[in-house]
């Protein structure tokens, strides 16, 4: 389990340094696995909806 907590707190870190998303408020690596999922969802579907983006 704690490989796929790992992944997402990576990807995570990744998104902030790049500034494509940053959770407000929120430390991915006090998350749970759980809180960790439904964030990243979150952040796939913001990414992927092209109203979001400023073209």
């Amino acid at each position: 389990m704690s490989e796929d907590r790992e992944y997402y707190i990576e990807e995570f870190r990744k998104a902030r340094e790049n500034k494509t998303y940053f959770l407000y408020g929120e430390n991915p690596e006090e998350m749970t696995l759980e809180e960790l999922k439904e964030a990243y969802i979150n952040m796939q579907n913001y990414l992927s909806d092209a109203r979001t983006h400023d073209f």
